[in-house]
């Protein structure tokens, strides 16, 4: 059994399964009005999801748009991926039974 990892006030692989809401905002307002509903819901984790993100590849924005987020998510869990193209082809190779 592998051991738990803490992410804020959770336990990821102990307990009950946790519920993970995504953001896909293209914008820093997009992804800060995502999180109004977000909020109302209390999810256990939020994955921000920057390859949507148009400003990726400027660091500045990119820092300013996950501090602004974390702050406005409290004390919710905040999981950041960026996923590749490469991940989806895998994804529908399987669910079509095809992974080679």
């Amino acid at each position: 059994m592998q051991p738990a990892i803490k992410l804020r006030n959770i336990e990821l692989g102990s307990g009950r399964p946790k519920l993970a809401v995504p953001i896909t905002g293209t914008t820093i307002n997009d992804i800060l009005a995502a999180t109004i509903p977000i909020l109302a819901a209390q999810p256990d984790v939020v994955e921000w999801r920057i390859d949507f993100f148009k400003d990726i590849i400027n660091p500045e924005k990119l820092k300013s748009a996950g501090q602004q987020l974390r702050q406005a998510l409290g004390d919710i869990a905040l999981l950041t991926t960026f996923r590749t193209k490469n991940v989806f082809r895998i994804f529908s190779r399987v669910f079509a039974g095809r992974l080679s």
